[in-house]
């Protein structure tokens, strides 16, 4: 009986593991069945699927025909196995006072790319050990509340630290930097003209601000438009860090340099997040999502311009209309305004794009835990649709409306059924 226990808890944690790497590569599970000593795992990319067999054992095996998903698959897993972190294939089961605390690291280890398994140890406590490469850091919790982060000293450790300090101090920054949900009241005002052209590179950088937006283009999760005010001297430490354009960096890399922009750029950023349900209550007022990005672009520039020296306002264009220095007007904002395509080779257009993609991606897996379902990212994944389904099906189509923008036609699609 004990052996039959211990083998189904070495089953958990095997599946457990599939789950978090699944989770932080943004492939999804779109089938679960039972085995003779096990389960097996349907995985999907958005283009093909590939079969997954985790055994009691404690062993997987990854199916199906030769591919990048599967050969992706197989790697990690290959290294799972070598990492010293493999024996801790014992018992997942978080004693319930500890659920939350655990839970949150979980997450934060998810967003960062580390593979993650736990254990119980003993008096009713419990341990996670996170592992990169040849790095690993373990974390004991127990039930007194005490956290003991251990290891070697390591990049892995101090950041787990920094971390964990900012959520005892209840300052973790969900969003990165100040948020707004809804526009100021507005006035007409007339404003100055346009600027000549920021240079992407320059030896003495001109103060100014950048803005970009993340979630356009995506059908579940959030729209977010974020601001950065750089300057003379925030602006060689950025370039120096590596700052550039977020489409260029993975998401783990995005949640790691924005919080480097927050210390480096401290009180000189703002940020405008619409959830879905907001994002669709104000589409439904304007019908018109320029306007709407207009609107929010102008709230982040105002918001810095009286708080810093910023004459100058950079905009990674949306449209060929002069929305945004309409929007500014009307909030009474006289600030220099240029709107150019690919203004993220601008030092304060990429930070504002690496800080507007990571607060999208901490809330979209906010919203994925809210409702206990993998949102996926983008428009064009046939996953899209099936999640969309599953989450009308189980619970309605407001349920829908929380996570999702509902104007895009993949509504109508995932409505059709």
């Amino acid at each position: 009986m004990k052996g039959s226990i211990m083998a189904g808890k070495q089953l958990d944690v095997v599946v457990e593991m599939f789950r978090a790497y699944l989770l932080n590569q943004g492939w999804s599970i779109v089938e679960e069945k039972d085995l003779q000593n096990g389960l097996q795992l349907l995985v999907t990319d958005g283009m093909t699927k590939v079969p997954i067999d985790c055994y009691t054992n404690g062993n997987a095996l990854i199916q199906g025909p030769a591919g990048a998903l599967k050969t992706e698959l197989q790697t990690w897993w290959k290294q799972q196995k070598a990492s010293p972190a493999a024996p801790i294939l014992q018992d997942r089961v978080v004693p319930p006072s500890l659920r939350t605390t655990v839970e949150k690291f979980r997450i934060f280890a998810s967003s960062q790319g580390w593979s993650i398994v736990g254990r119980a140890i003993q008096n009713g406590s419990y341990q996670l050990r996170f592992t990169s490469g040849s790095t690993s850091t373990s974390i004991d919790f127990y039930s007194s509340g005490k956290v003991l982060i251990q290891e070697n000293p390591s990049e892995m450790r101090s950041t787990l630290e920094h971390w964990w300090q900012k959520q005892q101090a209840g300052q973790a920054p969900p969003t990165l930097w100040d948020m707004s949900i809804s526009p100021p009241k507005q006035s007409v005002e007339d404003t100055s003209s346009l600027s000549p052209a920021l240079s992407p590179v320059e030896t003495k950088v001109m103060a100014h601000i950048g803005t970009d937006e993340a979630g356009k283009g995506d059908y579940f999760g959030p729209l977010v438009i974020a601001g950065v005010s750089v300057d003379e001297d925030s602006a060689p430490r950025l370039l120096a860090l590596g700052v550039r354009d977020s489409k260029q960096l993975s998401d783990a890399k995005i949640l790691s340099l924005a919080e480097e922009i927050r210390k480096i750029c401290h009180g000189h950023g703002h940020i405008v997040a619409y959830r879905p349900e907001r994002y669709n209550q104000l589409y439904q007022e304007t019908l018109n999502l320029n306007l709407l990005l207009a609107t929010a672009h102008a709230q982040v520039i105002a918001s810095l311009q009286k708080r810093t020296a910023s004459r100058l306002a950079l905009v990674d264009q949306f449209s060929h209309e002069p929305l945004v220095l309409a929007a500014l007007q009307k909030m009474n904002c006289d600030i220099a305004v240029e709107q150019r395509p690919r203004a993220e080779d601008d030092i304060a257009v990429a930070a504002a794009s690496i800080i507007a993609r990571a607060t999208f991606v901490l809330q979209i897996e906010e919203l994925s835990q809210s409702i206990s379902v993998q949102l996926p990212k983008g428009a064009s994944s046939p996953m899209i649709v099936t999640v969309g389904r599953e989450i009308v099906a189980r619970a309605g189509r407001d349920a829908l409306g929380k996570v999702a923008k509902l104007h895009f036609k993949t509504t109508q699609e995932i409505l059709q059924r």
